[in-house]
């Protein structure tokens, strides 16, 4: 175990740390950062969740019913809770208090999934991943969404909410990051092979999804100024311990064999994702905390991350 670890993570953190240096000192100037993310989103990292989705088969994709239960039921009370105990505790406006709830449920498994299980497993480990990812994108953030409108619309005194709202789930369920996983999903279901030509037609641009998004979220990291304050140490504690912790109280409760137990809350300790940061981007909302909180649950994993591998696997 003294060796996995660092196998898992250190190509991870100097990947992040590639990332990050590239866009302080300014070699991918700042203005690109977008362009990189939606190769990310909308092509890399779709291609290769499908993939991955679609050549798998039923009785395994079946078998993740754990992973999708544990850590959909951990984001969704990690999330709930803190919205709410910003409703009740914190002077943030309602949007904001919903990108801070997405960023502290939501793990990174889009940047860290893919290079942790292929350490720790080998290759042919990306079914969870794929279930993870596409439920940080049917949970929380059509949630987040929904709050955004309705306090858009609240603030402008319109009355088209309700078309803000379908419009923000349009957009949501529309992108390629949340079709892809669910497309390869239902061809695994129905036990309906992908043609090789296919896939050997995406694999190149999904090859590298998990390489660039780790480097792309250096790169966000990198612009996105730190704050250390009660509420970023708050919310980092709750993301990198407390979720996990949830995530396992919900394995025991449903007494899940062993295997998925542990994958689902490795997966549930994975730091926070930037999903919060881009959102706020997109809404036009101050994300100082929300960026403090990525980079100090990314710079934390480190040990929180390093802890839970060697805790599950050792």
């Amino acid at each position: 175990m003294t060796e996995v670890v660092p196998q898992a993570l250190l190509p991870v953190f100097f990947v992040l740390i590639l990332g990050y240096t590239a866009g302080k000192f300014h070699v991918i100037n700042a203005a690109h950062v977008g362009a990189l993310n939606s190769l990310l989103i909308n092509y890399a990292l779709p291609a290769s969740l499908f993939i991955a989705t679609s050549s798998t088969s039923r009785d395994v994709m079946l078998a993740q019913w754990p992973i999708f239960v544990i850590v959909g039921g951990a984001m969704m009370a990690v999330y709930a809770g803190w919205y709410w105990a910003g409703r009740l505790f914190s002077k943030q406006t309602t949007g904001v208090n919903a990108l801070h709830a997405l960023t502290v449920s939501l793990p990174n498994a889009a940047a860290l999934g893919l290079p942790v299980t292929s350490a720790l497993f080998g290759a042919g480990h990306a079914a969870p991943v794929a279930v993870v990812v596409m439920l940080g994108s049917l949970l929380p953030a059509p949630v987040t969404l929904i709050i955004l409108e309705v306090s858009r619309a609240s603030d402008s005194k319109t009355s088209g909410d309700g078309r803000g709202i379908a419009r923000a789930l349009l957009r949501t369920f529309g992108k390629p990051v949340v079709l892809a996983p669910i497309a390869g999903m239902t061809l695994s279901l129905l036990a309906w092979r992908l043609p090789p030509l296919a896939a050997n037609m995406l694999q190149p641009i999904g090859a590298g999804a998990g390489g660039l998004a780790l480097f792309v979220t250096g790169l966000i990291l990198s612009g996105q100024s730190f704050g250390l304050s009660w509420e970023t140490v708050a919310a980092t504690i709750t993301a990198n311990i407390m979720r996990p912790l949830i995530a396992l109280a919900i394995a025991k409760f449903l007494a899940v064999p062993a295997p998925e137990v542990k994958l689902a809350v490795l997966f549930a300790s994975f730091p926070s994702g930037f999903y919060g940061i881009l959102f706020g981007a997109t809404y036009s909302l101050e994300t100082k905390e929300v960026g403090s909180t990525v980079i100090a649950s990314t710079i934390s994993a480190a040990v929180t991350v390093s802890f839970a591998i060697a805790w599950l696997y050792g």
